[in-house]
């Protein structure tokens, strides 16, 4: 019957050569009496010849198991004989010893790598931070490029139509006497008749110009204030932005050779969306009006100097009307004045004088009222108290809907 022998790395044969050199590594090989495929360490190899029994002996292939154990095997001819040589020990030492310093070092190489990746790492992801910062600005300027662009193509339709005018203005000239035209403009406010009264809707602007030549110019005014400068959207009326009263609207035009055309239609705004201005001049209040005593309405004089007054002059000098919003008083070092916790000295007028909610300063009128009063008798005058102060004056206008602050220093 055939057996199957197995050869381990402690044969006394093969393994009295290698024992200290491979003893890291175990190899196994499996054969089985005459058969060719043989099994190291798990895996199949076909050996020339198999192994096989001679008069009760086992003979196996020993150049095979010699050079898998990694000896080099030499076959002399002439004097028949085997030679073995197996690795030399201290050599593959020094050679592990190597090995593991080079593997050691590529192990710190690659180490230091990864530290160096995650560097990169952290640069690349600011980087992509930044560049979608600058797509965002790029994307901006794409949308100003695009408006501008469209700004452009109007302005080249429009140079487009003024040079057929041009041209068509020329061909009139040459055909003419060669007289030169004098004529305005001429100009219809389309939707707006003499004395029309406005009460709360907005009022579009309507208006035709008509001329030979082009017009090359016009604006709209609004008693002085000017509307729009433009052509062919020429602003809007808004009533409830105005105080009742009367108004009127003017047009001017100027056509290609210069000439002015003008028109003026007056109008009126009536609504009681608010109450009608008031026109005053607030002196100094009295004594008596002060918080817990009866309140008067009467106009009094300059205080005597032992109770000295501030103040505040503010005449309107603009077309708009002014609507007050808040007066405030503030001392040379800056902290404002209350003669009551919370309540500045223009809140206590308005509670103690009876002032309406909206106190509106029509064009050219003066707003004159006191913001301070020394709460102890002052052996000095006004001027003097009241030195390096200022006065700060919330208005509103109506017209533009702007909200300003107008100051004014006191000083003697």
């Amino acid at each position: 019957m055939k057996r199957i022998i197995s050869f381990f790395l402690s044969l006394l044969l093969v393994g009295s050569l290698f024992s200290t050199v491979f003893a890291a590594e175990t190899k196994v090989i499996t054969m089985v009496v005459g058969e060719t495929e043989v099994l190291v360490n798990g895996e199949s190899v076909f050996l020339d010849v198999p192994p096989t029994i001679v008069e009760g002996r086992t003979l196996v292939p020993l150049r095979f198991i010699a050079e898998t154990f990694g000896a080099e095997v030499e076959w002399d001819a002439v004097a028949r004989s085997i030679t073995l040589t197996a690795p030399d020990a201290a050599v593959l030492q020094q050679m592990m010893e190597a090995l593991t310093a080079q593997n050691e070092t590529l192990q710190q190489n690659l180490e230091d790598l990864q530290e160096e990746n995650e560097k990169h790492q952290s640069t690349i992801a600011s980087l992509e931070e930044d560049n979608e910062v600058l797509s965002e600005k790029v994307g901006l300027m794409d949308t100003l490029i695009t408006k501008l662009e469209d700004q452009i193509a109007d302005l080249l339709e429009e140079n487009g139509k003024l040079s057929k005018e041009i041209e068509e203005l020329k061909k009139k000239i040459d055909a003419g006497d060669g007289s030169q035209d004098t004529t305005p403009p001429n100009i219809v406010i389309q939707n707006l008749s003499p004395h029309e009264i406005l009460e709360e809707d907005p009022l579009t602007l309507d208006i035709s110009i008509e001329d030979d030549s082009l017009i090359v110019f016009s604006r709209v005014f609004l008693n002085s204030v000017l509307l729009s400068e433009t052509l062919g959207k020429y602003g809007e009326i808004h009533p409830t932005k105005l105080v009742s009263g009367d108004y009127f609207l003017k047009v001017e035009a100027i056509d290609g050779h210069g000439n002015v055309g003008t028109t003026t239609v007056p109008f009126t705004v009536k609504h009681d969306l608010k109450k009608e201005p008031i026109r005053f001049a607030l002196r100094a209040i009295d004594l008596s009006s002060m918080p817990g005593m009866s309140a008067t309405n009467k106009e009094s004089l300059m205080a005597a100097t032992s109770q000295p007054y501030l103040i505040a002059h503010f005449q309107n000098q603009s077309m708009s009307s002014y609507e007050v919003q808040n007066v405030e008083a503030f001392d040379a070092e800056g902290n404002v004045f209350q003669p009551m916790p919370g309540m500045n000295f223009y809140d206590l007028m308005k509670e103690q004088m009876g002032l309406p909610e909206h106190l509106t300063i029509v064009s050219n009128d003066e707003y004159s009222t006191p913001c301070a009063i020394s709460l102890t008798e002052q052996n000095m005058t006004p001027e003097e108290y009241f030195d390096g102060w200022d006065i700060k004056i919330t208005l509103y206008d109506s017209i533009r809907e702007l909200e300003f602050i107008k100051t004014i220093r006191y000083s003697r």
